[in-house]
């Protein structure tokens, strides 16, 4: 071996053990305490041409979006394909928001953290993916939407408030109720115009008052029908 040769294989040994980022497998995940144990996909080997697997590692820090106290918690589950990041540094001391000196465990394994999920080649595994816009959903069909000023939310039979423990009901329910009420205030309506009152008991006055109401009130639900509801 030449000394050159000899030069190019230490650099390639060194630089086999500066970890930058790979793809990695979920095993376990915790969504309270952001932390996972992940495998990554690489296997190592030595100057014998023996290969084993790199070690799973644990406790890994999860990146997920927070900032000013509102967030976007991804709830990882075992199999999913994530990238796994590594730090110059040690982390740990930036974790508990210390500020350390640099020291030598540049790009350790140790010093991982999930950046995010990572789609498999030929990945279909939500059909929805083909939509604009920003996509919340799963991959059961439920799916929040939100493009050109817009929010549609669909495949799910309600949607809940939590803080107020409430359903909402989707705009095709909703609407097909407000047909009813309003079929029945026109029904209402047509027998109030049949009606002849008899002028002593203020009979005039009253039907009056109820064709004025009904026709607000058949306004109202005639603005509502036409765009403040959409369905899906």
């Amino acid at each position: 071996m030449s000394f050159s040769e000899y030069i190019e294989d230490f650099v390639d040994d060194k630089l086999k053990d500066i970890h930058i980022g790979m793809i990695g497998k979920i095993e376990k995940f915790d969504g309270e305490k952001m932390r996972a144990a992940v495998k990554p996909l690489m296997k190592f080997k030595n100057k014998l041409e023996e290969t084993t697997d790199y070690p799973i590692l644990i406790d890994v820090p999860v990146n997920f979006l927070y900032a000013g106290g509102f967030y976007i918690r991804p709830p990882y589950e075992a199999g999913d394909l994530v990238w796994i990041g590594f730090s110059t540094f040690g982390i740990d001391g930036a974790l508990k928001e210390e500020t350390r000196e640099e020291d030598e465990t540049a790009f350790n394994m140790e010093n991982a953290c999930i950046m995010g999920s990572v789609a498999k080649t030929d990945f279909s595994d939500v059909s929805d993916f083909s939509e604009d816009g920003l996509l919340i959903g799963h991959k059961n069909g439920t799916m929040i939407q939100i493009k050109n000023g817009e929010v549609n939310i669909t495949g799910a039979d309600k949607v809940n408030f939590l803080s107020a423990n409430e359903s909402y009901v989707k705009g095709n329910t909703l609407q097909t109720e407000l047909n009813k009420d309003k079929l029945l205030m026109q029904t209402l309506q047509t027998a109030i115009n049949a009606w002849t009152p008899v002028a002593q008991d203020g009979g005039a006055a009253l039907k009056a008052a109820l064709v004025a109401w009904l026709a607000l009130a058949q306004a109202d639900y005639s603005q509502i029908l036409s765009t403040k509801i959409k369905g899906e």
